[in-house]
């Protein structure tokens, strides 16, 4: 090896980072390019042997900390809005960039399942950098919150795929999920265990050179588990970490282990550069790079808005959330060491990063500039004001005083409409395969339109719960709203959810008629070729128009002069009455309502 290039190249990447982080852009940029310069003109690879070691310390220290610095006092404040925030995020962003990749860079379905990973996760650092005191200390509290939840995501998603190792197979994605679910918990509680009762909880550590050494024995040792239990080391770093966190003096050791493991990932990221060629798909790759920022960006701002934010906020702190973690780039990489191609992501994960940090940098000098525009923009367009104020009113009137059995309902009804809709995915193929186990019933006339008649059944039942699951979280909320709303005297606010109630109600009319043909094109796949699409579609159209007409009742100018001030009539408020004591004598028993058979019968037939 030529010390000389080595120490050339390390003196380019400490001149070219503090020039960078003079205009407040990530030091990684700088790291990345020595090690694209490295490999393309001196043709010297950081990936060798000798910096094996320092690789691998880079990643799991990195991983271990991101578990020790959680911080759990800030995570219980911050939880359910954060986490909120979080999960909506990871919804839009794992749609778009999977359907981006399918569609638009044309990847692969497993690459595009490692594309989501590389565009979810904010640099905690870098937002931390940029943030500065520009935002209130709640404000800046939130986002790293949101951030943290997002490290945890990557590395749990990221366990799930390298499990799955390219094959996508429902029933094979269920059960990795729950192995590394049960694993996972296991690994915390020996890790829980471990730190509790050994030497470590017990001894105070004075010593820095002590210090140091602790975090990267368990390291080590936690890798070890992890070969022996199966599960990916990052995930397993994490959950020690998690663990560690809970020892005294966490927080002072993992501070003096900061140098080592900053001191690592310069050789992490300089071997990164060093398997970037350089030559003109890297365009190619810049473009994707500026499709993944605009879905990072509008994915949180969006998440941000719904979950209560004020619009003009919630779009100007979607700045700070664009510059993307190196852990798309490390992931990516272990995925690669592991034998899974993912080349194309991790090309991609590297120019998101640079171009990522660049533009935020950038974006962040002109804040306040984009807070008015974006402010401007808000005043002239009346349709985002009544969406502002009808989604802050919704969650300061609507949500906070809502009732565990609503809310309960909701839960409920949301977890059996999931559960519809992945059942099909593997329940039709099951079908089949049992079907073709035995030959000789493929010989009996007409049997294969008898399976047919008989998938057609399951999947119009199937349609029927669904569609009943989301008519009941759509009811429940309108419910909800409406309730809330007949005391409120602002036109402008109920013209609002007038609006949004309308347009919701498309939605779900919509989502329910795509079901029906998602479930139908399910149990017909293997003869889809002689049915015409318009024939499935038709079928699934009546299906949904048969069962479930409850949403065409709802009528706009019946909602809208009710929530100007009618109110309902004498015998619709007897009706609704009556309704609800017939229910709860169907749950409870006439020893717990305390009225006898009789009186009660007698009661309701008076009304």
């Amino acid at each position: 090896m030529n010390y000389g290039i080595v120490g050339l190249l390390l003196f380019f990447a400490f001149v070219f980072g503090l020039f960078l982080s003079k205009l407040k852009i990530y030091p990684v940029v700088a790291y990345l390019i020595a090690g694209i310069i490295a490999i393309n003109i001196f043709k010297l690879n950081f990936n060798s042997s000798y910096f094996s070691i320092l690789n691998f310390i880079a990643i799991n220290l990195l991983a271990f900390e991101i578990g020790a610095s959680f911080d759990i006092s800030r995570a219980k404040k911050l939880f359910q809005r954060a986490l909120g925030i979080a999960l909506i995020e990871l919804i839009f962003i794992s749609v778009a960039s999977y359907f981006s990749g399918l569609f638009l860079f044309h990847l692969s379905s497993f690459d595009s399942l490692f594309l989501v990973v590389a565009s979810i996760d904010t640099s905690t650092a870098i937002a931390y950098k940029i943030i500065g005191n520009r935002l209130s200390k709640d404000e800046k509290d939130l986002l790293i919150a949101v951030a943290s939840i997002e490290d945890l995501e990557v590395f749990f998603l990221y366990s799930i795929f390298i499990a799955l190792n390219g094959v996508l197979n429902p029933v094979k994605t269920i059960s990795v999920v729950l192995e590394i679910v049960i694993a996972a918990f296991i690994v915390y509680l020996f890790a829980k265990f471990f730190m509790n009762t050994s030497i470590i909880r017990s001894t105070r550590i004075d010593e820095e050179s002590i210090a140091i050494i602790l975090p990267i024995s368990l390291v080590f040792i936690f890798e070890y588990i992890s070969q022996i239990i199966d599960v990916p080391s990052t995930l397993t770093m994490i959950l020690a970490g998690l663990a560690f966190s809970s020892v005294s003096n966490s927080e002072r050791v993992m501070r003096i282990t900061a140098p080592v493991r900053e001191f690592a990932l310069i050789f992490f990221f300089l071997a990164v550069g060093s398997l970037v060629p350089i030559s003109l798909d890297l365009l190619t790759f810049l473009e994707f790079s500026f499709i993944i920022i605009l879905i990072k960006y509008f994915a949180f701002s969006l998440s941000s808005w719904l979950t209560g934010s004020n619009f003009v906020k919630s779009f100007t702190n979607g700045i700070y959330m664009i510059p993307i973690s190196e852990f798309g780039i490390i992931v990516s990489l272990d995925a690669i060491s592991q034998g899974i191609n993912v080349f194309p992501i991790y090309l991609t994960s590297i120019t998101v990063v640079i171009l990522s940090s660049i533009v935020a940098s950038i974006l962040i000098i002109k804040v306040d500039y984009i807070s008015e525009t974006i402010s401007k923009v808000y005043e002239r367009f009346v349709v985002l004001q009544q969406m502002d104020s009808a989604v802050a009113w919704l969650y300061r009137s609507a949500i906070k005083d809502i009732s565990p059995i609503a809310s309960n309902n909701i839960f409920k009804s949301f977890i059996k409409s999931i559960f519809y809709l992945i059942i099909p995915l593997f329940l039709f193929p099951l079908i089949r395969r049992s079907v073709s186990a035995f030959p000789i019933l493929l010989k009996i006339p007409y049997f294969s339109y008898i399976v047919f008649l008989a998938e057609g059944i399951i999947a119009v039942f199937l349609t029927v719960y669904f569609v009943r699951q989301i008519n009941n979280i759509y009811f429940s909320i309108y419910t909800l709203v409406i309730t809330k709303l007949i005391r409120i005297k602002s036109a402008l606010l109920k013209r609002s959810w007038i609006l949004i109630i309308s347009t919701l109600k498309t939605l779900v009319i919509l989502l329910e008629l795509s079901s029906a043909i998602f479930y139908f094109a399910l149990a017909t796949f293997p003869i889809a070729t002689r049915i015409p699409m318009l024939f499935l579609s038709l079928l699934g159209y009546v299906s949904v128009a048969i069962f479930i007409p409850r949403l065409t009742k709802v009528d706009n100018g019946v909602l809208y002069s009710n929530l100007i001030g009618k109110q309902p009539t004498y015998t619709k408020n007897i009706k609704i009455t009556k309704k609800a004591i017939l229910k709860l004598r169907k749950r409870k028993s006439r020893k717990e309502i305390g009225i006898p058979k009789r009186e009660t019968k007698l009661s309701i037939n008076k009304i």
